[in-house]
């Protein structure tokens, strides 16, 4: 008999994409500079600056937060809606504090990535940020 082949395990055949993870989207519509983030008593604080590259229009849309944990993992940070959408004109400084997701602790946080969606749902903006630690 044909000797047994090995038992794949989840792990072993979870690969992970890091270009879906990483690359960068910027459709030269919104800017987010100054991106700060830490951790303070259980709570994730998150600052940045918005800014509207083409501000003969107004630019709307909201913007969404995940954490990339060091497994490659993603986890939604819950916010209120009113904290992270938007519109403006030109610029907005963005100061919000969110929950800690469950099971999530600051050893393994990579990053933080902010994706920001038009009103139609079209990403016009995706980056990971780094986490920085003290």
């Amino acid at each position: 008999p044909a000797p047994a082949a090995p038992e794949k395990t989840e792990s072993a055949t979870a690969k992970i994409d890091l270009r879906k993870l990483l690359d960068k989207v910027d459709l030269n519509q919104a800017g987010v500079d100054n991106f700060k983030v830490r951790v303070d008593g259980g709570k994730l604080a998150v600052g940045f600056d918005l800014s509207n590259l083409s501000p003969q229009t107004a630019l709307s849309g909201k913007e969404e937060l995940q954490i990339l944990s060091n497994d490659g993992s993603l986890h939604p940070v819950k916010a209120d809606k009113d904290d992270l959408t938007f519109q403006i004109q030109r610029f907005k400084q963005v100061a919000v504090q969110m929950p800690m997701p469950q099971g999530v602790s600051v050893a393994d946080i990579y990053g933080l990535r902010i994706t920001i969606v038009d009103p139609s749902g079209k990403t016009i903006y995706n980056s990971v940020y780094p986490f920085e630690r003290p």
